[in-house]
């Protein structure tokens, strides 16, 4: 539970599972581009989210690779019970 808390309480970390919620998947760089947050705060954050199962990641064999991320169901359960609220902050953005 303490890791969980952690990881929602990043920065960015709701923006994110409120980006990858409404438009799935999500690219790396989309998400990066879209939420304006920097590379190595980006994929910090995503690996915690994804270290407490909110975003799953798969990685494309494209060239080059892309990782490509989705909500969980419990990122989902989530991002649903906190819509209301996400959506507010990210009109205030």
């Amino acid at each position: 539970m303490r890791d969980l808390t952690h990881a929602i309480g990043r920065k960015h970390a709701m923006a994110i599972v409120n980006r990858i919620g409404r438009s799935s998947p999500a690219y790396f760089s989309d998400l990066q581009r879209e939420l304006e947050i920097g590379p190595s705060t980006l994929a910090d954050t995503l690996q915690e989210l994804e270290q407490v199962g909110l975003v799953s990641r798969l990685v494309r064999d494209d060239t080059p690779p892309r990782s490509e991320y989705r909500l969980t169901a419990a990122g989902q359960t989530l991002q649903a019970r906190l819509r209301p609220f996400l959506e507010t902050v990210s009109r205030m953005r």
